[in-house]
This record gives structure tokens, sequence and C-alpha cells, in this order.
């Protein structure tokens, strides 16, 4: 069996049967195509009932859809208004009432740094329902990666999804440059933990893995994410193919 957990985001519970005998998370949201948003109550419902007899854990991501963004999403979409607030700690305490493992948040400041007083409500929040919390790609926004650890270390975050870059567009950053990147992460979250007395933040890898290249993001970190998809499509058979890479790295 492999020591690496694969994150599956999805989007439907069709969706989510096939990817729970393969996925050991399932990060459930809606409208994954548009980046996600928090999951309708009911099918984060459904899904976390069907978990269990494959397995895998469920997170469910913290993103309240409030108003249509037009262009490329910015770290001003990520502010923490009372609307946002409000609605993302019904999120949070819904997903620990049916049962979730974890959640997904990531709110910004202006100048893409985190926010970590909004941050730290949410968490407490979670921590309240035993739940995991893991901060959303949004973290590639930030200005200063080191800096964004480190609080997010001190605020109790337990996981990171980065691609590795600033920004959302990975196409025009090779991989050598973005496993470069997440091991400078891997580095930092390990001398934030030392220094705080915590243990290190996850760094999950996520952005165009595929069979054909996970094995060199599973060098950087055990924790993966990939969105196993084509053509906008769930993929059941690029999930298998990705597992069956890391069961033969151990």
């Amino acid at each position: 069996m492999s020591s690496h957990i694969l994150e599956v985001p999805v989007d439907t519970v069709e969706s989510a049967l096939l990817a729970a005998p393969h996925a050991d998370r399932l990060e459930v949201c809606a409208d994954l195509s548009g980046e996600g948003w928090t999951p309708e109550d009911s099918v984060l419902k459904d899904i976390v009932r069907l978990a269990p007899q494959h397995r895998t854990r469920v997170i469910s991501l913290i993103r309240p859809y409030v108003s249509p963004i037009e262009g490329e999403l910015e770290a001003h979409h990520f502010l923490a208004s009372k609307e946002i607030m409000d609605a993302s700690l019904a999120s949070i305490e819904y997903a620990g009432k049916v049962g979730a493992h974890g959640v997904a948040i990531g709110l910004l400041n202006a100048d893409g740094s985190i926010d970590h007083n909004s941050c730290g409500i949410l968490i407490e929040c979670a921590q309240q329902y035993d739940l995991i919390v893991s901060f959303l790609r949004v973290f590639d926004l930030t200005p200063d990666r080191a800096a964004a650890i480190r609080i997010l270390t001190n605020i109790g975050i337990d996981r990171i999804l980065t691609t590795g870059i600033r920004g959302w567009k990975i196409d025009e950053v090779n991989i050598e440059r973005r496993i470069e990147t997440l091991k400078r992460d891997v580095l930092t979250a390990q001398q934030a933990s030392a220094s705080q007395d915590r243990e290190p933040v996850q760094i999950m890898p996520g952005g165009g893995i595929r069979c054909s290249n996970v094995m060199e993001f599973a060098s950087v970190s055990p924790f993966l994410h990939s969105s196993c998809r084509s053509n906008d499509e769930f993929n059941v058979e690029e999930l298998i193919a990705i597992k069956n890479v890391l069961n033969q790295m151990t």
C-alpha cells in the first residue's frame, strides 16, 4: 500500500462514487470547473454517507458564492466580508455536524497576505468539531510564501494546497521550477514548526498532476492533490493510473 495520500476534488455524488474506491480524500465542492465553491448541503451530506465503505475521508471546501466574478480570480476576491464570514462559519458547522473530516479555507487581505484574524476565527470554529483545516490554492496569490507559511503554522492550519507558482497559470512555469519552490515550502514549514513547537504544516502539491508527472511531485511531499479531469469531466482511469504509480513507489 502506498504511503502517499491522494486528494481528489469532486462536485457531484456521481463523481464521488467513482473516486471514493481509489482516493484517500475527497474534497467536496460546487462548480469545480469554475475553481470551486462551497458545496450544497445535500451533496456534502450524501458524499459523507458513502465515504466510510471506501475508507476515504471527506473535506468540504469553504468558499461561499456571494456574487459572480468576471475574469481571473485575484486576492481581493477572497476578502472576509461579514457575509463571507457568516456563510463560512455556517458551512463549517454543517460540515462538522454531518461528519466531514475536514474543511478547506482561504481568506486573504487585499495585498494577498494571509488574513490571519479571519482565518483564525474559522479555524477555531472547525476545531470545535475536530475538523482538519486546509488552506486553499489561493495561497499561490500571496506575495511572500515563507511569511504566509509561518502565519498559517501559527494559527493552526494543517495543510496547504499549492501549485508551487505565483498565480494560476501553471502552464507558464516548468515542473522543475515548481518542484524547487515546493521543496523550499517544505523546508520553511519544517523550520516554522520547530520555532513554534508545532507539527509542520503539510505542503500538498496540486495543479496539473497526472500519472505522467506524479512521481516528481511525490518526491517532494507524500500529500498530493489531483483533479483527475479530462475535458472538464472527472476521469476515473486517470485516478487509477495515478494510484498505480504511487503504489509502485513504495
